[in-house]
């Protein structure tokens, strides 16, 4: 007989002291109102261990989604789960699951090695320590308007990625790359360094 079965059989005896009975079996009260629960709903048969897997899994990632998301995969070996995501999404594909389970079943399929997992670093940007450390300077080409052209003049803080400049120019002249400079060194003092490439304006 069980340890479950004995400790019903005892528990469901007239003045029974259920405390005591419990203390006996090495149980919590808890526990031991569990398996009286469970017995009074199918007897011994139900005091056994059922089995905790679901018989349906309705997150389960489909068939049709994982093959998709493999043959992806086949297709770019280097790409990982978010680009393998992101792509099925702009393909206009639906119920595509999570970056972490686009990974889970790429590891499932063996799509992707334990040693290829531990050699991937992350990538590391090289920032500057502090702010105004360097300021970034470019024209961000050009677009047209109903009157003009625009020329988008922007000054990046490389430390916080803040935008220090983004002015619309009409040309890529010095007068207007001058007179942006300046109002950006009066609000927000001058950079140590900054780095543009070798264009006129400059």
């Amino acid at each position: 007989m069980s340890l479950r079965a004995e400790f019903v059989l005892l528990a469901t005896k007239e003045n029974s002291n259920i405390s005591a009975i419990c203390k006996q079996f090495g149980i919590s009260r808890k526990t031991g109102y569990k398996w009286l629960k469970k017995y009074q709903e199918g007897g011994l048969s139900f005091l056994t261990d059922q089995p905790r897997t679901r018989l349906a899994q309705p997150t389960k990632t489909n068939d049709i989604i994982t093959n998709k998301i493999i043959d992806l995969r086949d297709s770019h070996p280097s790409w990982g789960a978010r680009k393998l995501k992101r792509r099925l999404e702009d393909l206009g594909e639906i119920s595509i699951p999570s970056t972490t389970t686009v990974g889970n079943i790429l590891k499932r399929h063996n799509k992707i090695s334990e040693l290829s997992s531990t050699q991937a670093k992350a990538f590391i940007r090289f920032e500057h320590p502090e702010p105004n450390d360097l300021w970034q300077m470019a024209f961000k080409g050009w677009f047209n308007t109903d009157k003009s052209r625009c020329y988008p003049l922007t000054v990046l803080d490389d430390h916080s990625r803040y935008s220090i400049t983004l002015k619309e120019c009409l040309n890529e002249r010095t007068e207007g790359v001058k007179s942006a400079l300046i109002t950006a060194f009066r609000t927000y003092g001058l950079p140590k360094r900054m780095t543009m490439d070798n264009g006129a304006p400059w």
